[in-house]
């Protein structure tokens, strides 16, 4: 386990300044060591008078103070605190390193965000507010290939549900220090979604329909309706 020193740095103003020391050091999400904690204190390098020996002295008791909960931290495996080295790291790069992976539509989600946010998104940027802006925004959207046509209510709710699974994620990183989603009410599903369908007989009827200009459709929607597979999904089979 990393114990925590004071150390100070003179500077040549006539003050020092107080950072904080982990040996051995710890490794931040990017796996980077991080040794130093800078805490922008200062004090007197030689004090004065009284008010400059009581500013030092002050400023002591601040460092040692965060000293203490650094320790306690780390005893608890809370390592937060790093966070702040990371809030300028750009979120819509990491919900496309963490989302994309799992298919189309984490895909779809991160891009329906990036129009959202113009492109641009730090970790800092996040917050409660700036969640319910986009429960709002997700559910007045238009298809993204299709600008006159709204997305479906229950696609909104799993695309808005991928979105705070991203925050979530960022969250158990250590890269924000608060999760965010829990004060965030997601978008409800909607089960009494009228949805047509094909009975086994008109099923049985497509398979003897002959389309000789394009063999591939008929067989890839016989494909998609024996399996479940969407037409994403079979769009991007290989």
């Amino acid at each position: 386990m990393s114990r925590v020193f004071i150390r100070y740095k003179e500077k040549t103003n006539g003050m020092k300044s107080v950072y904080l020391q982990y040996y051995p050091g710890i490794c931040n999400i990017k796996g980077k060591n991080v040794r130093y904690e800078f805490l922008d204190l200062e004090m007197y390098i030689n004090p004065k008078n009284k008010n400059q020996r009581l500013f030092n002295k002050t400023i002591e008791e601040v460092a040692e103070s965060i000293k203490c909960q650094r320790y306690l931290q780390i005893v608890r495996r809370d390592y937060s605190f790093l966070a702040k080295d990371n809030l300028d790291g750009d979120f819509l790069e990491y919900f496309h390193r963490n989302g994309d992976y799992h298919g189309s539509k984490y895909e779809a989600a991160r891009l329906h965000f990036e129009v959202f946010c113009n492109k641009s998104c730090k970790f800092k940027d996040l917050s409660p507010s700036l969640c319910e802006k986009y429960r709002y925004y997700i559910l007045h959207d238009k298809h993204l290939s299709n600008m006159d046509k709204r997305i479906r209510h229950n696609t909104a709710s799993s695309y808005f549900n991928v979105f705070l699974g991203m925050v979530r994620l960022a969250y158990k990183d250590n890269i924000i220090s608060e999760d965010y989603t829990k004060d965030v009410k997601p978008i409800k599903w909607n089960h009494n979604t009228h949805k047509e369908y094909l009975t086994m007989k008109e099923v049985e009827m497509l398979e003897h329909v002959k389309y000789d200009k394009y063999p591939d459709i008929p067989r890839a929607c016989l494909f998609s309706m024996h399996t479940g597979l969407r037409r994403s999904d079979i769009l991007n089979l290989k």
